[in-house]
């Protein structure tokens, strides 16, 4: 591993690395953390002090290029902060609003429901009927529109209907 600065290594960041660096502590990261950073992905150690000469809040000498690049990544990364805050209560406050909005539905329906009264019992269901009653029940309505005559399908039907009853019905 090559130590920038150090006796037989390059002497310098490349202008990547010096980015690099720099949106780190503009995204608040401590120099110790960059360091770290810097040393996994690029295989260069550095130390902490080195770090802190590209963070121009710790150090006034920092160029202007870097200050510069610095306090633009900063403001992005405060606005973006602003921007998911803003979303983040905009969220809070629709589910606040949906939480309320359950809360009246479940009211208004047990208002309704104790308007209305207790449940009515449904009516009872009657038994099933058999091939004898269905055909006693047509020939009844047969009867009751006044045909002339029933026809011979209902002859039949009714014939069916004396045939299949037992004796006492």
């Amino acid at each position: 591993m090559r130590a920038a600065g150090a006796p037989g290594g390059p002497g310098k960041l490349t202008t990547a690395q010096q980015e690099y660096v720099v949106e780190r502590l503009a995204a608040f990261c401590n120099p110790a953390a960059v360091v770290r950073s810097v040393r996994e992905k690029f295989g260069v150690a550095l130390t902490r002090q080195a770090v802190e000469q590209y963070d121009p809040t710790r150090d006034k000498r920092c160029p202007a290029r870097w200050t510069a690049l610095f306090r633009l990544r900063r403001q992005a990364i405060l606005e973006s902060k602003g921007l998911h805050g803003a979303v983040a209560r905009a969220a809070q406050r629709e589910r606040v609003a949906r939480c309320a909005i359950e809360a009246l539905a479940a009211d208004m329906i047990e208002t309704l429901a104790r308007q209305v009264g207790p449940p009515r019992e449904s009516p009872p269901v009657a038994p099933p009927r058999s091939d004898a009653e269905r055909a006693r029940a047509i020939l009844a309505l047969l009867d009751e529109v006044q045909l002339d005559g029933p026809d011979a399908g209902a002859t039949a039907l009714l014939n069916e209907v004396q045939r299949d009853e037992p004796a006492g019905g």
